[in-house]
């Protein structure tokens, strides 16, 4: 049958059963609740549906609710008004029949088909029927659990009350709304009943965001269920259109009963998907050919800005043949979870891919920061970021990419600024770091490396803390020696004998020939260079006084001058000596300056002076050199090699 034949064949259905400005009215409006849209009286049951109308007449037994006048919704035949239920002493709402149909025998079956039908289904997202009544006109009343909440169809497009809700967006929070529906459908399709005229209108949402399915008064029992309620209505029940031509499948307006099931549901969650997605419902138009096209044919296409997977998931809901469509409520649900999580996986993404460009914004920029901190928080963003791409499902080798560029961006930072450790860490943490990275970072700690050895040998060379017991031994006893033979020196000249040059250069020469011979014995001790630059001044000192000695005695000059020059040779080495190496010779620079003014106002006790002032000057560099105790355990330490280890 071509699509033609099939509009033809509808259109004269319809001018039977009801006129267009019934079906133009307002699409969204549940049409078919047993009403005749010409007559407005009830349409008569089939035959073989009286018995079941007799039957389900003698349920109502006694008087148990009674009815306020506070209405809370109104539908095609029913009118929900607040009650009591006596027996539990309870608020809850009471679904009756409104005042033209409520003496009618078809109206009071559809009320009790549809309080049955939806008092077997037990599930959270359904709402439960508490009991069965009638009121003193014979009318039937039924109980239902009161829902307090907003239709969904006014939260459609409010995106505060969806992020109330705990949704990062407004289609977020209406593709939540769309999968609680699901499960509601999934549980009432496995118990044998599909609903039949889902539509926002009928779907509440509570306080706590939680979802209920209402108005169940078109649903029908199918396969196995029709036996197990023999009381339910059953597809081919009636003979008219029934739905919300808004969001109508086309086996609803052909009245296909062979075509009904739970396929039906899956087109009008697909058709609702639909009003998600464009903003309107699917099926809309100003007259009724091109309304009744839309419903054969399918509705307009959905905005390029929807995205791909839910387009895809809408077409297929919306198939024309329900074989073509998912098989179940379930597979739409896992469709939508599927949707949901691929979209919270992108969106980490895309926070993870705005560290990184940031990250290569610096590296463009020309960054240097001596921190890193930037650089490091950005880094840890976009890795934890990409990270949580791939357990959320995201796409794992665009992550592994974004991974790779954090890292090389942020390790062209960490060089910049001179830290090839902070590199290291980077590399350490990327899992899927290119060869030609690792080899980079590298090179750059093996030089880093290469400079701390070398920063390290220059400290330790000026540090006179390091050798300095071979140094003070060796000083000690030297100043022990020339002290000894200053001293004896003195006694001599004192005892009468003269001052004699041979004896002046003898006892200089003693100090130096044991100097060298213990700087040679020791030198592998002296493993700094100030400190072999400090032993050898010294030495030269003391050789320079020699040979000053030996010119003055080839000149014919005294031996009083001689030891006066000396002494003045002996302060300008220890002055260089304290000025270039340690200031904290600088008393024995004093002591000798006031020695030397002694000497040259009492020439005589010049001898003791020198004993004098080589003991001070030695007892000056052993209180120089004692271990105190901020170096005994403190070292500077290296950014990049961690503390430098004590030497003594």
């Amino acid at each position: 049958m071509t699509l033609d034949e099939r509009a033809t064949r509808v259109m004269e259905f319809i001018s039977k059963t009801m006129t267009v400005d019934d079906l133009l009215r307002d699409p969204r409006q549940t049409i078919g609740e047993g009403l005749d849209a010409v007559s407005g009286q009830l349409m008569p049951p089939r035959l073989d549906v009286a018995e079941r109308i007799r039957a389900v007449d003698t349920i109502i037994t006694e008087h148990g609710l009674t009815v306020e006048d506070v209405e809370l919704g109104r539908g095609g035949m029913g009118i929900v008004r607040l009650g009591k239920q006596r027996r539990l002493a309870r608020r809850v709402a009471v679904k009756s029949l409104s005042a033209a149909v409520c003496g009618d025998a078809v109206a009071r079956r559809r009320l009790i088909q549809e309080a049955l039908i939806t008092g077997s289904l037990e599930h959270p997202g359904i709402v439960p029927v508490h009991d069965i009544d009638v009121d003193e006109r014979g009318v039937p009343l039924v109980a239902l659990k009161r829902v307090e909440g907003v239709a969904w169809s006014t939260l459609l497009h409010d995106e505060a009350a969806a992020k109330a809700r705990g949704a990062a967006d407004l289609l977020e929070g209406n593709l939540r709304v769309l999968i609680a529906v699901c499960d509601a459908l999934e549980y009432a399709h496995r118990r044998g009943v599909i609903h039949r005229d889902i539509k926002p209108d009928n779907i509440m949402i509570g306080s706590y965001g939680e979802v209920t399915l209402l108005d169940w008064g078109l649903a029908v029992a199918i396969n196995d269920a029709a036996l197990r309620l023999p009381h339910a209505p059953r597809p081919g029940d009636a003979d008219t259109v029934v739905g919300t031509p808004a969001y109508m499948p086309p086996e609803l307006l052909e009245c296909d009963v062979t075509a009904q099931g739970p396929a039906t549901d899956v087109y009008l969650l697909g058709a609702v998907l639909y009003e998600l997605l464009s903003g309107s419902p699917p099926h809309r138009a100003p007259d009724l050919p091109t309304l009744l096209m839309s419903v054969l044919q399918g509705p307009p296409p959905l905005p390029s800005t929807a995205p791909e997977a839910l387009v895809a998931l809408t077409t297929r809901c919306m198939a024309r043949a329900p074989r073509d469509r998912p098989a179940s409520c379930h597979e739409v649900k896992m469709a939508i979870v599927d949707f949901l999580v691929h979209r919270a996986a992108e969106a980490i993404g895309a926070a993870a891919c705005h560290a990184t460009d940031a990250l290569e914004a610096r590296v463009a920029a020309g960054a240097n920061d001596e921190d890193l901190t930037t650089a490091i928080a950005l880094f840890a963003q976009a890795r934890f970021g990409f990270d949580q791409m791939k357990v959320a499902g995201g796409d794992a080798t665009a992550a592994s990419q974004g991974i790779v560029r954090a890292a090389e961006a942020a390790v062209t930072l960490a060089l910049r600024a001179g830290s090839p450790d902070t590199a290291q860490v980077f590399v350490t943490t990327t899992e899927t770091a290119p060869p030609e990275l690792v080899k980079r970072v590298a090179d750059a700690r093996e030089m880093a490396q290469a400079r701390t050895a070398m920063w390290r040998a220059a400290a330790d060379d000026a540090d006179l803390q390091i050798g300095k017991a071979a140094r003070l031994r060796l000083m000690i006893f030297l100043g022990i020696l020339a002290s000894c033979l200053s001293v004896g020196l003195h006694l001599s000249i004192a005892a009468g004998r003269a001052p004699s040059h041979i004896v002046g250069v003898s006892w200089v020469t003693a100090v130096a020939l044991v100097g060298s011979v213990g700087y040679v014995v020791l030198r592998r001790r002296f493993r700094t260079e100030v400190t072999r630059r400090f032993l050898l001044t010294l030495l030269v000192g003391i050789f320079t006084v020699i040979f000053s000695r030996l010119f003055f005695w080839r000149f014919g000059l005294s031996p009083e001058t001689s030891d006066i020059v000396a002494m003045h040779v002996w302060w300008s080495v220890i002055t260089a000596v304290t000025m270039a190496i340690e200031l904290r010779l600088l008393p024995s620079v004093v002591f000798f300056g006031v020695g030397l003014f002694v000497v040259l106002r009492w020439p005589e006790v010049r001898s003791l002076v020198g004993a004098v002032e080589y003991a001070f000057f030695f007892a000056n560099a052993l209180w120089a050199w004692r271990q105190r105790p901020t170096e005994e355990v403190v070292r500077s330490t290296d950014s990049e090699t961690g503390p430098l280890p004590s030497r003594r």
